[in-house]
């Protein structure tokens, strides 16, 4: 979708229009509204001047957090879905046009996540955990005194065999605490996203999704592990959040040059339906499987290929879809839940 119009930032079960404080990424004083079709309200406000994919770094991350604003505020009286940032409309018919496609889906997702939030914790090594190290490891701690008494003799290669003894008795301690870590705030958890580990101090970046009344007893898990270790371990936990690693949408127009691929491939005439796109694929399994067609070097590829255009026409008419003309392809809303990974 253009990055004009209408910025969609999140979704919520409101059958009213209603009004919210939050600054967006528009110009400054434009309003933030939702917009209402099908009991499902979009919360929505002008649309940034400019592409993310074309804005400075510094820029971008300042709209990102003004559109994180909006939705964080909106949560405080509601349950949200967050939509992709960037997302935008046309207009604010559009916006129920989309609403009205996609209801039972956003349906189905809200009730999934109502009165659960998400907890982003990410815990580092404290500056003393060499020194630690060395203090629990004798034969470490052995060598580097062997390699310091040497003086100017020390060569290269004693000082790399301290150093990767030292790393190897880190990393063995890092996956003990991770487990640990893991282990303890999963148990009171509903689900998990480990993110990327960014940095050499870090043990965990995780989110977690929790129910709302369990955010102190997870509070308290928190602190439990921190004295557990002996403030080796440094804890930065941010939340509670919307349920951001968890339930991000995605909300796009079809291809209508893809879907009329997989139709091709399968086969299909325009006006088919699911039934016809089922009936189609079980035809074709049997004559395009690969241990039938050993002596064809394409067959597996071509059976891959019909595989995945069905999966995608499957999809296609899941999500509501009606026909395989283009007009019915192109007014077809898509919505995808979106794995987020967070430094």
């Amino acid at each position: 979708m253009s990055p004009s119009g209408k910025c969609i930032y999140c979704l919520i079960e409101s059958g009213k229009e209603e009004e919210f404080a939050e600054e967006g990424v528009g110009e400054e004083g434009s309003a933030i509204y939702s917009v209402s079709a099908g009991g499902i309200a979009a919360v929505v406000g002008d649309s940034m001047s400019g592409s993310p994919l074309t804005m400075n770094k510094e820029e971008l991350v300042k709209k990102l957090a003004a559109h994180q604003a909006v939705v964080e505020g909106v949560m405080k009286g509601h349950t949200v879905l967050p939509v992709k940032f960037g997302t935008t409309a046309m207009n604010n018919d559009e916006v129920a046009s989309i609403l009205l496609q996609g209801a039972n889906q956003f349906r189905e997702l809200l009730n999934n996540i109502r009165g659960k939030v998400e907890v982003d914790v990410v815990a580092f090594w404290n500056k003393t955990v060499f020194k630690d190290v060395l203090e629990e490891e004798p034969d470490i701690r052995k060598a580097r005194d062997e390699v310091a008494a040497k003086g100017k003799e020390v060569t290269l290669e004693d000082s790399v065999k301290v150093g990767q003894m030292l790393a190897e008795a880190l990393a063995s301690r890092e996956a003990e605490y991770a487990r640990r870590i893991m282990g303890t705030l999963g148990d009171c958890s509903l689900d998990m996203r480990q993110n990327r580990i960014a940095r050499d101090d870090m043990i965990v970046n995780t989110a977690f999704l929790i129910k709302e009344e369990d955010q102190k007893l997870f509070d308290d898990k928190v602190m439990d592990l921190n004295n557990e270790f002996n403030d080796l371990v440094d804890f930065r936990c941010v939340g509670p959040l919307p349920p951001y690693s968890f339930s991000t949408i995605e909300i796009s127009r079809c291809s209508f040059e893809e879907i009329d691929d997989a139709r091709k491939k399968l086969g299909l005439d325009p006006g088919a339906d699911l039934a016809a796109t089922k009936e189609a694929h079980l035809r074709l399994i049997p004559k395009l499987h690969p241990d039938r067609r050993q002596a064809d070097p394409e067959a597996a590829k071509e059976f891959e290929e019909v595989t995945k255009a069905y999966q995608l026409l499957s999809r296609y008419f899941h999500q509501g879809g009606t026909s395989l003309n283009r007009e019915d392809v192109e007014s077809q809303v898509t919505v995808n839940v979106l794995e987020i990974d967070k430094l």
